[in-house]
């Protein structure tokens, strides 16, 4: 079977994607790719489920697209869930994002009516399967959060917190030490630290791969040259100061920088892990870290 489109295949869920500069070129694309899927299934005897067939188109348009697929004809959609979560068609997952917090604050309200016939050890365990839980599916998408999210995300975490250790008088800080955990953020920032590793070690998935590129020994030798001694590629366009920043390829390579070496030359994975659980990002470049003043924008 051959596609001019890609496909990505879990279990028995199939997606087909295609960029293109021409709208018509890219509907054309995927009907011809799903066609070909469709007799694939037929001539294996298997039947797929029109109900689930979704068309999401990403970038500027002004009209409705609509794909025919096999005698179906299938309207775009605003947004569609995909393996559980939400993909929007600006790509900015805020509604993703603010289902899970929403899910989130039911969890620490039945936790809240808990906790006064549990000890505390059993409310941390609770808090970490059904609290922290749903920040952990497909952690790097909150990397990218807006502000206001970020900060719901917070309160959430330090509502939690407070439940927890029945403690209404410290601070979100004081709480974390106490926990000895850090913010949901910075935990994920850990995170992306870790797949940068897994990179650098050449275990990583092949899309990680692709997205962050290792320099050959030669350009990592070049002496005086600190952009250069770099193991990751800065691929961050230095003649605008949006374009391209708000990317896991973008702020990657910046996060590992800030690395201690410590951490950044562990023997093996396991040993990073441990040392980058007891890391606190300090001058981190993402968004979220920077400080932002009203009316002023983000000092650098």
């Amino acid at each position: 079977m051959s596609l001019e489109t890609s496909l990505c295949n879990y279990a028995d869920d199939n997606t087909l994607y295609a960029c293109d500069i021409s709208l018509k070129n890219l509907i054309e694309k995927l009907e011809s790719s799903a066609s070909e899927v469709l007799n694939w299934f037929k001539y294996n005897y298997m039947k797929p489920n029109d109900s689930k067939c979704h068309l999401l188109v990403s970038g500027n348009k002004e009209e409705v697209i609509v794909a025919k697929i096999g005698n179906a004809f299938i309207v775009e959609s605003h947004e569609v869930k995909l393996l559980g979560t939400k993909i929007d068609r600006e790509l900015n997952f805020r509604s993703h994002m603010t289902s899970v917090c929403k899910k989130a604050g039911t969890k620490i309200n039945a936790l809240a009516r808990l906790c006064n016939i549990l000890p505390l050890q059993k409310r941390k365990l609770l808090m970490n399967a059904f609290f922290m839980s749903q920040f952990s599916f497909s952690p790097l998408l909150f990397m990218f959060c807006d502000r206001t999210v970020n900060y719901k995300i917070n309160s959430l975490h330090y509502r939690a917190l407070q439940i927890v250790y029945m403690d209404n008088l410290s601070s979100f800080e004081e709480l974390l030490i106490k926990d000895k955990s850090v913010k949901i953020h910075h935990r994920n920032i850990q995170l992306l630290a870790t797949e940068m590793f897994k990179v650098k070690l050449g275990i990583a998935p092949t899309f990680m791969s692709d997205i962050f590129t290792i320099r050959n020994i030669s350009e990592n030798a070049v002496a005086g040259n600190l952009r250069r001694s770099s193991v990751f590629y800065n691929f961050e366009n230095p003649r605008s100061v949006r374009y391209g920043t708000e990317t896991l390829r973008c702020l990657g390579p910046k996060i590992w920088n800030i690395l201690p070496n410590h951490i950044k030359n562990a023997e093996n994975l396991r040993i990073f892990k441990n040392r980058v659980k007891l890391w606190t990002p300090i001058n981190c470049p993402c968004r979220l870290c920077k400080l932002y003043l009203p009316c002023l924008g983000f000092y650098n």
